[in-house]
């Protein structure tokens, strides 16, 4: 039997915006649950895409230079160029 749960307001919220709902019915069988997980990631993403956007600027407005490792297992031997 599947496990039902009740949804927080700030679940339905999410679930509701279009973000939710785009993720929501992207697939042919819906899963709330795997959507909310998505859309919580979606959101981390742009919240960290705005820091380095800021970053960017404060660089460039203050004529500095910075070097940006990344770590994972999909960063390996890879340079930039």
């Amino acid at each position: 039997m599947p496990q039902i749960k009740n949804f927080t307001p700030e679940e339905i919220d999410l679930l509701n915006s279009d973000l939710g709902l785009h993720t929501l019915l992207q697939n042919k069988k819906i899963n709330p649950f795997k959507a909310l997980e998505e859309i919580r990631y979606l959101k981390e993403l742009k919240e960290k895409q705005r820091e380095l956007i800021k970053l960017q600027n404060w660089v460039i407005g203050n004529d500095q230079k910075v070097v940006v490792l990344f770590e994972g297992r999909d960063a390996a031997e890879k340079v930039a160029q």
